[in-house]
């Protein structure tokens, strides 16, 4: 989904943790609300351990980065760090704390998606992205990933009716439209656009955006190759 440059904090302070059982809104793979965007949504402030360790959490990192914006740029930085790394528990929990810090910073929704994407989890990760999206974020690595789980919802949802899912599919190709628009990071964009032609199905079109995407110097693994190829040969 996304590449971060690793940052090595001097200052690594743990939000609180609470175990909940049979949480409907939780993948059931999970265990703890520090695994669920914005801990699953419970109110911390009604858990006196909890309030007193986050208020603890804020104040000391806000001071040790120059106030709570900050702060929180520098904790994203690092779940993107954990999340590239493959640590998708240690990226969860980072970008949990870099909310706690700042709920309005953009890329803390984008975070949390990119782990529910990676997790499976393309409605829960499109609800993050989204959120990112109407606060206005538009970089365009982020549009391309947005545009793939827009896209995968097709796959995870099996009672869609045509109308939606031929509407969940242009959303998609809208959000890859305005990715390209930036010229930035095309190889990115349309090595996604392809995996995201590949899963609604139209496979002449991941093969066209595979060939843009070679020629911004890209190039798909050899597995989803591999997956293309099955269902399509390569056109020559």
């Amino acid at each position: 989904m996304k590449t971060r440059h690793l940052l090595l904090l001097s200052c690594l302070l743990l939000a609180g943790c609470v175990v909940v059982q049979n949480d409907p809104r939780a993948d059931p793979r999970l265990k703890s609300v520090d695994q669920l965007p914005m801990y699953g949504g419970m109110d911390r402030s009604l858990v006196p351990e909890l309030k007193k360790g986050d208020e603890a959490f804020i104040e000391s990192t806000a001071s040790a980065f120059g106030g709570r914006e900050r702060a929180a740029k520098r904790w994203v930085d690092q779940a993107f760090a954990f999340y590239n790394h493959n640590d998708l528990d240690m990226a969860m929990r980072r970008f949990n704390q870099a909310w706690l810090l700042d709920p309005k910073n953009p890329e803390v929704y984008w975070g949390f998606g990119a782990v529910l994407h990676d997790r499976g989890l393309a409605f829960g990760a499109y609800d993050m992205e989204i959120r990112a999206y109407k606060l206005g974020f538009r970089d365009p690595g982020f549009l391309a990933d947005l545009g793939r789980v827009a896209a995968l919802r097709t796959v995870e949802a099996k009672d869609l009716s045509p109308e939606q899912r031929a509407a969940f599919i242009a959303e998609s190709e809208s959000y890859y439209e305005d990715a390209i628009k930036s010229g930035e990071k095309l190889g990115y964009i349309y090595d996604s656009w392809a995996t995201a032609k590949y899963w609604v199905g139209d496979y002449s079109g991941a093969w066209a955006k595979i060939k843009i995407a070679r020629s911004h110097g890209a190039g798909a693994k050899d597995q989803f190759l591999s997956m293309l190829a099955q269902k399509m040969p390569e056109p020559k």
